[in-house]
């Protein structure tokens, strides 16, 4: 697309003659129409805007009295009068040599400022291509750098699942003994561990950390643990006459309670000795209360009674405190049936 000489003249803020000027002196790329029209492109318009019209160049303009040394017919003898002098004519001639000379020197000038004016365009042209040359090139390396911290970041994300992914199979198989619960609690606390694990430990170091960290999730465990064993060890204590051959008694279950409810009383948090020994003195209070009931049976059976007179003794017998002596136990038995007999016989 093209303008023409008096629009581009309009838009520049400049006349057409001196637009024709730019045009023919070759200081903007212009073309000719067929019918020898200015006619200047589009780009090149947009481009005078934002670098700038170049300096005008003036037409040199001739008056009468002067005139090319180079005209076939120089116009000398018809400017000086007739009875001029040869130091008239002389200094005439001198006069056109110098303005000749001054006119030279002035398209000299007009040609330098038009040089420089393009000089100073391809400078700034070429400034502009280098500063847009760097900025790619520092685009570029931006975007390469980029480009390698990401792919870094996502090698360091994978290795760091992998190695968390390593730990954790290994607190798993930690804790294969424990009940099948603990296995989701043991992963879920070894990763959530790595999360809030600061970088750069060594593995020593992170060792330790894993094993703690299983050995506070399976804490409940060997607690319940412990508990279990020394409530067995104590039921061991137990008399074996109160143990049944093939399902557990009554004192068998009253024993395993007992060592129970001493071992939650005294040392919950204790250790498994601690627990034994608790559980162990509840098993002894058993086994007496349990020769106190052998003591019992024995007395009661020794002696023959009516139904009505067994219920009595056995009801007064039983509300003595455990260790009571057998002799005390008779004697009170005796009293109670000898009671109950003068009163029958009356």
């Amino acid at each position: 697309m093209f303008y023409r000489v008096g629009q581009v003249a309009e838009k520049l803020g400049i006349s057409n003659y001196e637009m024709r000027h730019l045009c023919e002196a070759g200081l903007v790329r212009a073309e000719r129409t067929q019918g020898g029209q200015w006619q200047v492109p589009v780009s090149e318009v947009e481009r005078l805007k934002q670098s700038g019209v170049p300096p005008i160049p003036h037409p040199i303009r001739r008056d009468e009295d002067d005139f090319d040394p180079g005209d076939e017919q120089p116009s000398r003898a018809m400017k000086l009068p007739s009875y001029a002098s040869v130091e008239t004519v002389e200094a005439y001639d001198e006069a056109v040599r110098l303005r000749a000379e001054i006119d030279s020197l002035e398209l000299k000038k007009r040609k330098e400022l038009a040089l420089d004016f393009f000089r100073e365009r391809r400078r700034t042209e070429e400034e502009r291509q280098l500063a847009a040359s760097a900025a790619e090139k520092r685009r570029r390396e931006e975007e390469r750098d980029r480009i390698r911290k990401a792919e870094e970041e996502q090698r360091q994300v994978e290795r760091q699942r992998r190695r968390v992914a390593s730990w954790v199979d290994w607190a798993v198989r930690q804790v294969c003994e424990a009940p099948s619960e603990y296995t989701l609690t043991v992963k879920v606390a070894v990763t959530d561990l790595f999360e809030s694990m600061p970088t750069g430990l060594s593995e020593d170091v992170v060792g330790s950390l894993v094993g703690a960290t299983i050995q506070e999730v399976l804490a409940p465990w060997h607690q319940s643990e412990r508990r279990t064993r020394a409530i067995n060890r104590a039921a061991e204590k137990l008399l074996w006459r109160a143990k049944g051959w093939s399902t557990p008694t009554a004192w068998q279950r009253s024993a395993a309670e007992a060592a129970a409810l001493a071992i939650d009383e005294v040392c919950p948090a204790g250790t498994e000795e601690e627990m034994v020994i608790a559980a162990e003195r509840a098993v002894d209070q058993i086994n007496k209360a349990f020769e106190h009931s052998e003591i019992l049976e024995s007395v009661l059976r020794c002696a023959w009674m009516k139904p009505e007179e067994f219920a009595q003794v056995t009801e007064k017998l039983k509300q003595q405190p455990i260790g009571t002596a057998r002799r005390q136990l008779e004697k009170i038995r005796g009293d109670i049936l000898e009671s109950l007999r003068k009163a029958e016989g009356k």
